[in-house]
């Protein structure tokens, strides 16, 4: 059977979102973790359904950001909390 539509687009989308420097695009927290962000417009899982698209997501370690409203007709948004990078300081 071969991967779901939107695997690969995903794939492609998250790794998109982890190759950005922490330290421009994102504020990290007191224990330096770093709440990464990506939104997937509807067109994308239309062949799987949000169901689909968000099973595959948790496969990646993402999940739905409650950060946001939820709304059928719009992008699903996702967020995954990473952890602090090696070395990185910590603010205390």
């Amino acid at each position: 059977m071969g991967w779901p539509p939107g695997r690969t687009y995903l794939a492609g989308k998250f790794a998109e979102e982890a190759a950005k420097s922490p330290g421009t695009y994102y504020r990290a927290d007191e224990q330096g973790r770093i709440l990464r962000r990506v939104g997937v417009r509807t067109w994308h899982f239309r062949g799987v359904g949000a169901h689909g698209v968000l099973r595959v997501a948790a496969e990646q370690g993402w999940r739905l950001d409650h950060s946001y409203p939820a709304d059928p007709g719009r992008a699903l948004h996702l967020c995954r909390l990473d952890a602090p990078a090696p070395g990185a300081p910590v603010r205390r």
